[in-house]
């Protein structure tokens, strides 16, 4: 289970983190998490889809037909095999969490597996390490994508352009598997959309 807490200097003198190199956590995940940024680069190895909860979407690469099969872009030894690395994991363990003041704190998820006495310094005597500083900027760029991603989804749902998107798969034996959960952009809806409806929407704060 995640433990996020802000990255300090006195909690986290000592702590280093590991370089990834086994992904077989992730091999039972039927999607992923992403950015908007990504869609140029996930688009091109499986379809991106929305997936729905609390009635808000999210953004996800389908990597699997369900949490039963495993994830195609994950071999059995544990390694990635498709291409571009979505920032979900490459950004782990950190994330930006806000305080109460409304202000980003880069934050550490100190159950990883990551998180130990081997790899990359937090920090080199008082100071971050330039590991930590380019992962904060990693990270809070995510959070920028992730804000940005975050109303042009809200958008595409206040003008009902999400739809289910019900996949059958024949298997050899002729049976079938139907994907569950998942939705689509109606593009039948969208291309009927006014442009300027897109322009007011996008440019209101």
């Amino acid at each position: 289970m995640d433990n996020y807490v802000p990255v300090s200097r006195i909690a986290h003198q000592r702590v280093k983190i590991a370089v990834r190199s086994d992904l077989t956590d992730y091999k039972h995940k039927a999607t992923l998490p992403i950015y908007g940024a990504e869609i140029s680069h996930l688009s091109l190895l499986a379809p991106i889809v929305f997936l729905e909860t609390d009635d808000r979407f999210s953004l996800h690469l389908l990597c699997s037909i369900s949490d039963q099969f495993p994830n195609i872009f994950i071999n059995s030894e544990g390694d990635w095999i498709g291409g571009y690395l979505p920032a979900i994991i490459r950004q782990h363990p950190f994330t930006v969490l806000i305080n109460e003041a409304g202000e980003r704190i880069l934050s550490i998820d100190e159950q990883s597996p990551l998180v130990g006495t081997t790899g990359e310094v937090l920090f080199e005597e008082t100071e971050p390490s330039q590991y930590l500083k380019n992962m904060g900027e990693f990270v809070n760029n995510l959070n920028n994508n992730g804000v940005a991603t975050r109303k042009g989804i809200d958008l595409l749902q206040e003008y009902q352009l999400i739809i289910p998107w019900d996949i059958t798969i024949k298997k050899a034996d002729e049976t079938t598997i139907s994907v569950n959960g998942i939705h689509r952009v109606d593009e039948v809806k969208l291309n009927k959309l006014e442009d300027e409806q897109w322009k007011i929407s996008l440019l209101s704060p």
